[in-house]
């Protein structure tokens, strides 16, 4: 593809998925869908987890690459794990989905793939909209919710405005 991008909205097909990559990229299925995610920081059985979605034209693994982001995980004996969008990077597309869906299944799948009884959550940019909707999805397992530069929808971002 012209841009070099393997996602499937840009018409590229990134080939199979083999299975877990050393560089910490992960898969879980949905039916018959792969789930890219990445893990990175504490490999601690005891750690506490941290799910970060990122901002758009990006995958799980922008988070796995920031060095001092991993050093300071590990430190702090924190798990990160950050999941790739449907149709972006190896997730299988999923036509039809809503954000919602997407938060009940596709992170359901991973957060049971890891273990994951209870998780801090970070969105970024259009990372937080997903970030509410994974919030929404698994409340019960949600210990603290951040959002940072928060894409919001202007009605809804108006009416915090003097």
């Amino acid at each position: 593809v012209g841009n070099g991008c393997c996602c499937s909205c840009c018409g590229a097909k990134p080939g199979p998925v083999l299975g877990d990559q050393s560089d910490g990229t992960k898969f879980a299925k949905q039916g018959d869908r792969f789930i890219e995610y990445f893990v990175y920081g504490s490999e601690k059985p005891d750690a506490r987890v941290l799910l970060q979605q990122n901002g758009s034209f990006g995958t799980g693994w922008m988070f796995s690459q920031l060095t001092d982001l991993h050093q300071t995980l590990n430190k702090l004996n924190i798990k990160g794990i950050s999941i790739t969008r449907p149709g972006v990077g190896y997730s299988s597309m999923n036509p039809g989905c809503n954000l919602l869906y997407w938060a009940e299944t596709d992170v359901g799948a991973v957060l049971e793939a890891e273990g994951v009884s209870r998780f801090f959550l970070e969105g970024v940019s259009q990372g937080s909209g997903e970030a509410i909707a994974i919030a929404y999805a698994h409340h019960e397992k949600l210990e603290k919710l951040h959002l940072i530069v928060p894409m919001l929808p202007w009605d809804f971002s108006r009416q915090n405005l003097p």
